[in-house]
């Protein structure tokens, strides 16, 4: 708190509280024989996000555009879309505003806050109280077998929840409440003084849900309360709303929703053996991957998140009367994209199998050559349900792994002229 400075943005200097604290233990088990240590370690911070958003003037959100300046201080012509004459005063007539749009508009987007009456740049300025919080505790066993057998195991654990702003005030927070969970086990065998075996066998687990942190009042009901229609049957209720973008002012998006959660299992055996010059080591990996999230597809797709957003987006850019947010209230998106194929979370398998061999010379005391060879083999990522697919643009068909992943493909796409036959492979 000493050192935080003002934002530029900001009347008052943001609240940042930050704790970080932690402890160890380690000791003996067996006498020389077992061994253990743990440490933990804890991270928490209470902090203010500044919100700065271009809004609509409070005439603008009733239609009257008659203060409307461009950037070169001359007025902003709104056109009717209909007749591509201007309207009357650059006021769109009531009857002409559309319903949902008005709805979104008053559930989501607040009213202007700061500056001039007429301004529509950084005319909105907020705070909003953030958290996030980090526990971590780490667990060793080390155990001497014998003068040539050590074991070690450790295991680790990883706690993240964060909350922030969600963009605009409506919408609350964002929620991550990220896991993760690791853990190993080796053996060291001494055959000899110069030989040496090595193997280990490792799992790693993240587990990420994220979104709005909201109890009910999104989802389907949000979309029944706005009038958003022509929604496929099997829309999912999840904490989401349609994402609006409106060209120079603030739109309407949050953090998409998701679920998701990665495994890594991994297994490696070294043999090291020294002799003379040489050290050669010669060792073999198994790792399997395994993930369960929405795909990547569909409508409203985030970038940063790479997830699908089912209730879709809606684009205003001013094609239609000149301007994004006259577009946005007369309800005339410039894009509509939503998708037909479903909310499904699908779970991906791989793996990789790999050898090496390596030698490492001592050619001179001030000369060392290392040289050596590694292979790997990768699997195809395969779905636990057959829903992957891939597009040949050879044969301008779609490949599919079984006749039954037929049934997951959209029916709207397959049998087109773009798409004749469905390839099987």
């Amino acid at each position: 708190m000493l050192f935080r400075s003002r934002d530029f943005f900001s009347n008052n200097i943001p609240f940042n509280l930050l704790r970080d604290y932690g402890a160890s233990i380690s000791g003996p088990v067996i006498k020389n024989r077992t061994f253990y240590s743990g440490v933990f370690e804890g991270f928490n911070q209470r902090s203010d996000s500044q919100l700065n958003m271009n809004l609509a003037s409070a005439a603008m959100r009733g239609g009257d555009f008659s203060q409307l300046q461009n950037s070169t201080g001359n007025l902003l012509t709104i056109k009717d879309p209909l007749t591509g004459v201007p309207f009357h005063g650059n006021v769109i007539p009531t009857s002409r505003l559309n319903a949902t749009a008005l709805k979104i508009q008053s559930v989501f987007f607040p009213a202007p806050n700061y500056g001039a009456p007429n301004s529509t740049v950084g005319n909105f300025r907020g705070i909003v109280k953030g958290y996030q919080r980090r526990e971590q505790v780490d667990f060793r066993v080390d155990h001497q077998l014998s003068s040539k057998n050590a074991l070690f195991t450790r295991v680790t654990m990883l706690r993240m929840p964060s909350y922030g702003a969600a963009g605009l005030p409506a919408l609350g927070l964002t929620v991550q409440r990220r896991q993760n969970r690791n853990g190993v086990i080796s053996d060291t065998h001494t055959f000899r003084p110069n030989l040496l075996n090595e193997f280990r066998f490792g799992l790693t687990r993240d587990y990420n849900p994220r979104g709005l942190n909201v109890n009910g009042g999104f989802g389907t009901a949000m979309v029944q309360e706005l009038g958003l229609t022509n929604f496929p049957a099997n829309l999912p209720n999840i904490p989401a709303v349609t994402q609006v973008t409106i060209s120079g002012y603030q739109g309407l998006s949050h953090l998409a929703y998701d679920i998701p959660a990665f495994m890594v299992y991994q297994g490696s055996d070294n043999l090291s053996w020294i002799r003379g010059r040489h050290t050669m080591k010669v060792g073999a990996e198994i790792r399997y991957y395994y993930s369960a999230k929405y795909p990547a597809s569909g409508s409203g797709v985030d970038p940063s998140q790479a997830v699908p957003n089912p209730y879709g987006t809606l684009g205003f850019t001013g094609q239609f009367t000149g301007n994004g947010y006259a577009d946005f209230v007369m309800g005339l998106p410039y894009s509509s994209i939503m998708s037909t194929s479903g909310y499904v979370r699908d779970h991906r398998t791989s793996s990789i199998w790999a050898g090496f061999v390596q030698d490492e010379f001592k050619a001179s005391p001030r000369l060392t050559v290392n040289f050596g060879m590694r292979y790997e083999v990768e699997t195809p990522a395969t779905e636990k349900q057959g829903r992957l697919s891939n597009f040949n643009p050879v044969t301008g068909q779609l490949v599919v792994p079984t006749q039954a992943s037929m049934a997951f493909l959209d029916s709207l796409f397959v049998g087109t002229t773009n798409c004749p036959v469905t390839g099987l492979k």
